[in-house]
């Protein structure tokens, strides 16, 4: 059952109205757990979650859940960029509009379900093309 029915269904007494859940839901997901990756870094938020609770969330479908997850893919993937962008380990990369992200992240987690997000965002940014370096 979708579990923005099941808040609204609670009844008259409960002000939860379908917006109102969303909102939890999507604040909720905020604090999914932690991955741990092979090369020791800690990761948090929605980028965190596994491909198939990714997959889960996008088919119901719900803004929420777009909102979050592509939040996650600009904050991460600008983050990334602009760091290795001035440590000079790469150079800038172009990084597409949000429903594109969401797009790629899609194809990455049908294609290799038993993944995270950050995995999908990491190739991804292998992807896109590059620009020199200012001087």
């Amino acid at each position: 059952m979708n579990a923005v029915r099941a808040l609204a269904s609670l009844g008259p007494g409960v002000a939860a109205t379908k917006r109102q859940a969303s909102c939890l839901l999507g604040a909720a997901f905020l604090f999914i757990g932690s991955a741990h990756a092979a090369d020791r870094h800690f990761l948090n938020g929605a980028g965190a979650a596994s491909c198939g609770k990714y997959l889960e969330h996008r088919a119901f479908q719900n803004q929420s859940f777009n909102d979050l997850y592509m939040s996650w893919l600009q904050g991460y993937l600008s983050g990334i960029n602009i760091t290795r962008a001035r440590t000079n380990r790469s150079e800038l990369r172009e990084l597409p509009d949000g429903p594109s992200m969401l797009a790629y992240v899609d194809k990455h987690c049908r294609e290799a379900p038993l993944t995270d997000v950050w995995l999908g965002a990491e190739r991804m940014l292998l992807e896109l093309p590059r620009f020199p370096p200012e001087k």
